[in-house]
């Protein structure tokens, strides 16, 4: 029975740990189709390590394109030169509204934004 229980309590941790450790991407290019969604990026914190800042505080910092919208996809964990390694960060993704092109800068890295 302890065996049992053993198992099934690693089995929870992992399948936590899984839900809350999302690995956000860095896409330098985005190519979508008009109504496609994908997550395009992760914003961390200032300082590196801390905790990744709020949809609220990011959605007036996230250019205003004619192309699409950015929307919150919550939180996980991306890769950061300037910290050293992996850090927490909030993950933000673009849906395609409208055929064009648009380059932007989040954190000072370049995105290209297809939408065909």
């Amino acid at each position: 029975m302890r065996f049992r229980m053993s198992v099934a309590a690693l089995l929870l941790v992992t399948i936590a740990g899984q839900s809350w450790s999302q690995e956000i991407p860095y896409n330098r290019k985005v190519n979508l189709l008009v109504g496609e969604s994908q997550v395009i990026y992760g914003v961390r914190a200032r300082d590196c390590g801390g905790t990744p800042p709020t949809w609220n505080d990011l959605k007036f910092i996230v250019p205003d394109i004619l192309i699409g919208t950015f929307s919150d996809a919550g939180v996980g964990t991306r890769s950061s030169q300037r910290c050293g390694g992996v850090v927490p960060a909030r993950a933000i993704r673009f849906t395609a509204t409208k055929k064009g092109r648009k380059r932007i800068r989040m954190q000072g890295d370049p995105i290209s934004i297809v939408v065909k």
